[in-house]
């Protein structure tokens, strides 16, 4: 008994270093507020922190993703509504995750295999880049992985033939995290793509499949019901999904993912999507031996990822029938599935090895997690420099000693806002068109891609936002320092102060 007490304190103590080792590698490369819909999270949660509806008369797609929303709308409440708040939810979604994988690889293979997929995880190049900004893979990843662990969980209380009653609760809480994935983004329920080969191989009892179908089955009729209730329609969030696809455009490029993921062409080791060619190499030549190996459950697994990237390429994304390939971000809720095959597998090769064959693979799994590291790095960077803009102009601004009113377009606005955490007064210049020139304040010009892109929106605006009058004093130019995201370093923001 006090043998196993102390295996399990040490297993504590390792879960904790790995831990803070995921949280100071988050905070060493913090990306923050991200270009991708970060924006539009903290616009319906700032809405819904200050007791408005955000759903109501149809809503939209983002305001209707309450999984996001919702604890988005409490921290902005307790730490108000800044970049470093809306930071807080991806990074403890990451923490959660790394900790669950811990747990889970633990269970089903033990310490060693739990060590290897948690140091994956916090290696992994997509959650360095993406565990501190708003996408919302981060969270689907841990609600994925919570929920498996439950289920695990619960068929070993299963097997045990104790705590019948817990057990059975465990099922239902599997299932229903799993639907708050849905509840995070409608593009979670591909998981279930990944959960066939998984609850094949599990041989979950079919009592455990159906209180886990149950918990989920709840958590959609509350989602229907809180629709209703705001909206006045059950299916709202449904017509707001249809509404949206109509409006914005999607990816549809037929070689997407085979480019990122195998760098089959146009190797780029710089640009945010990072160069994840050594790893997917490496798991397609796994995937081969876990099968050969006879190893279901590891191949259960591996099988999941590559059906849900096979779908995520090629599978139907739209009412409509559209193939629509999904970014690489969305990829994020099949890493932990990834990191646990590669950590049964390899813990599996060291058991059977002898000392010689474990040095040289712990050797390489060592130049595999720099190498990793290191494609972050460069991913984290790219990242960067589509918002380093918006950070320089907030500093700016904010170390001016008077009291500031800016004037600049939507698109800057809202970054700045979000990243100044409200510091000082923002005027958007859509507002004014036809208005008369401000007397006081500063502008700023350029700030935002939309107003190099967008000729017709520029055309719209203001004609002392377009040429600002010479009595105006030009007082920073914001430099780019990127190079090698060309579009990015085609333009710099420009400040005048309003004389």
């Amino acid at each position: 008994m006090k043998t196993r007490l102390f295996i399990e304190n040490n297993k504590i103590w390792v879960l904790l270093c790995l831990l803070c080792l995921c949280l100071i590698s988050r905070l060493l490369f913090f990306v923050g507020i991200g270009t991708n819909d970060d924006i539009g999270y903290t616009h319906h949660a700032y809405q819904l922190s200050k007791g408005n509806n955000i759903i109501a008369n149809g809503g939209s797609q983002l305001g209707f993703r309450l999984g996001m929303n919702a604890p988005l709308a409490v921290l902005f409440k307790c730490f108000g509504c800044n970049e470093i708040s809306a930071s807080i939810f991806p990074l403890l979604s990451s923490l959660i995750t790394s900790a669950f994988i811990f747990m889970t690889s633990n269970m089903l293979w033990g310490l060693r295999a739990a060590i290897i997929a948690s140091c994956l995880w916090i290696v992994y190049p997509l959650q360095i880049v993406f565990d501190t900004q708003l996408s919302p893979s981060n969270q689907h990843a841990a609600c994925m992985i919570t929920s498996l662990f439950l289920l695990f969980k619960a068929k070993k209380n299963d097997n045990r033939g104790n705590y019948k009653k817990f057990t059975s609760v465990l099922y239902v809480l599997s299932g229903a995290i799993l639907c708050f994935g849905w509840l995070v983004n409608e593009v979670f329920v591909v998981i279930f793509v990944a959960a066939i080969p998984i609850l094949w191989v599990s041989k979950i009892p079919l009592k455990g499949v159906l209180l886990a179908l149950f918990g989920f089955i709840m958590i959609m009729l509350l989602e229907l019901i809180i629709a209703y209730y705001f909206s006045g329609n059950f299916l709202a969030r449904i017509h707001a999904i249809i509404q949206t696809e109509n409006i914005i455009g999607s990816n549809k490029s037929l070689e997407y993912l085979p480019r990122v993921l195998f760098k089959i062409k146009n190797v780029n080791y710089f640009n945010e999507e990072g160069h994840f060619g050594v790893l997917w190499h490496l798991f397609i030549m796994l995937t081969v031996c876990i099968f050969f190996l006879r190893q279901w459950m590891l191949f259960g697994f591996a099988c999941g990822v590559w059906l849900v990237v096979l779908y995520f390429q090629w599978g139907i994304m739209s009412m409509d029938g559209t193939l629509i390939t999904k970014y690489i971000r969305y990829l994020s809720m099949i890493v932990p599935l990834q990191c646990l095959t590669i950590g049964g597998i390899l813990s599996r090769w060291l058991q059977q090895s002898q000392l010689q064959k474990q040095f040289f693979i712990y050797i390489g799994f060592a130049f595999l997690c720099i190498h990793l590291c290191y494609c972050g790095v460069l991913s984290v960077n790219a990242s960067r420099i589509k918002t380093n803009d918006f950070h320089d102009i907030s500093n700016f601004l904010i170390s001016q000693k008077e009291d500031v009113i800016a004037f600049m377009d939507e698109m800057t606005a809202q970054y700045v806002e979000i990243i100044s955490g409200n510091s000082f007064e923002i005027q958007w210049v859509d507002h004014y068109k036809n208005k008369p020139a401000p007397q006081k304040g500063y502008l700023v010009i350029n700030g935002s891609r939309r107003v190099i892109e967008d000729h017709n929106y520029l055309k719209q605006l203001p004609i002392w936002f377009q040429r600002p009058p010479e009595r105006w004093k030009r007082v920073k130019d914001i430099k780019s320092n990127n190079k090698y995201e060309g579009f990015y370093s085609s333009f710099d923001p420009v400040i005048y102060k309003i004389q």
